[in-house]
């Protein structure tokens, strides 16, 4: 009587997610296999040649490949299986809730390029048409340009009025 070993059978689960500045992480739970042989977890970018596997795990935007690789058993043969996945832009967001908004006239001209925050550090905010003078209403654009892990993310404009109260105080509301 002869008993062969078993195939491999494994099976990968989707871990493609959107970037948020930590690892891909493969937890046990994120595939299947037969057996209890030793696991190896392999990536390469998706238009990478085979030979490319490492086992550095990726954390930046990209298409890539992971490949989970099984140790041969006493009752097992040793396999292995690759999938696709993805790590998609995130989305940049800026908030705008921390702009000074009360401005008093006094003849000069002010200008608005500070208070507004971005959720990353790849690039920095770019102000513009953010200069004012007298009382009136103003459009101030604030906008971030694309990077590698990051959406572009259009200005976002926030209109500030500036209304001369009685003691002489413009107030402004973004």
């Amino acid at each position: 009587l002869i008993v062969n070993k078993a195939e491999q059978v494994i099976i990968i689960n989707d871990i493609s997610k959107t970037y948020d500045e930590g690892p891909i992480i493969l937890w046990n739970s994120s595939y299947t296999k037969l057996g209890d042989g030793t696991v190896t977890v392999e990536y390469k970018l998706a238009t990478e040649d085979d030979d490319k596997y490492t086992t550095t795990v990726p954390k930046n935007v990209g298409s890539y490949v992971v490949r989970v690789s099984v140790a041969e058993t006493e009752t097992h043969l040793s396999g292995f299986t690759t999938k696709e996945f993805t790590i998609a832009k995130a989305q940049a967001v800026i908030d705008i809730t921390n702009i000074e908004t009360i401005y008093s006239y006094n003849g000069n001209e002010q200008v608005v390029n500070t208070g507004a925050t971005l959720n990353h550090s790849e690039t920095t905010l770019t102000y513009s048409d953010n200069k004012f003078t007298n009382a009136g209403t103003y459009t101030i654009k604030i906008s971030a340009i694309e990077t590698a892990n990051y959406c572009f993310l259009p200005s976002n404009k926030f209109n500030n009025e500036a209304n001369p109260l009685d003691n002489g105080t413009a107030w402004a509301s973004g």
